[in-house]
């Protein structure tokens, strides 16, 4: 389990840089890496969200 959404965007980060030389079919790094942090926005202001109702 992670332990917070900047190590989850962390982890999924490395991951995605780490893969992507051995993808059959290039991808725009950096668009990826903006994707990740994009779609975790949403994940941190849920995490906000759980603190302040628990």
């Amino acid at each position: 389990m992670f332990k917070s959404v900047a190590e989850h965007t962390w982890r999924v980060s490395l991951i995605a840089m780490l893969k992507e030389p051995f993808l059959k079919e290039k991808v725009n790094t950096t668009k990826l890496l903006k994707m990740i942090i994009i779609h975790d926005l949403v994940e941190s202001e849920a995490e906000v969200y759980r603190h302040l109702t628990h």
